[in-house]
């Protein structure tokens, strides 16, 4: 049972990931007015984000490279957070929407680290089970 929730969650989280990477990749113009004001690279550097987003929710929702997957995510977060969410509270402009911003890039990398802690778990408790098995097989 647990496993069908753990298989949702990391569907229902990648989907937003996802589409993040499909619209910066579909319509990158209203991406680089909101964020490249903070950061240099300009169109460029929201092709190369919206390939991350895309890539990075698909391995997420597919279970292929988890572990890297959820770093890339935690990493490309922190960066945002970083680079543009905390820069955007000090200019002062649309405070409501850089805090719902902010607020919900947060939340997101929250969620990569629970993911993290599930795949972790669901690792040691398989690694438990092969050496009850070898342990049985061998006595």
């Amino acid at each position: 049972m647990a496993k069908n929730w753990l298989f949702w969650g990391r569907v229902l989280y990648s989907i937003p990931l996802s589409i993040t990477g499909f619209i910066y990749l579909w319509k990158p113009q209203g991406t680089v007015e909101s964020l490249t004001s903070f950061i240099p690279g300009e169109l460029g550097l929201i092709y190369v984000a919206g390939v991350l987003w895309l890539f990075l929710g698909l391995l997420i929702a597919l279970n292929i490279k988890t572990e890297f997957a959820v770093w890339g995510i935690i990493g490309l977060l922190a960066l945002y957070l970083i680079m543009v969410h905390i820069p955007a509270v000090y200019t002062g402009e649309y405070l409501n929407i850089v805090w719902f911003e902010l607020l919900r890039d947060v939340s997101l990398l929250g969620g990569a680290f629970l993911i993290r802690a599930l795949v972790l778990q669901e690792e040691e408790a398989e690694h438990q089970a092969d050496t009850h098995d070898w342990q049985a097989t061998h006595h």
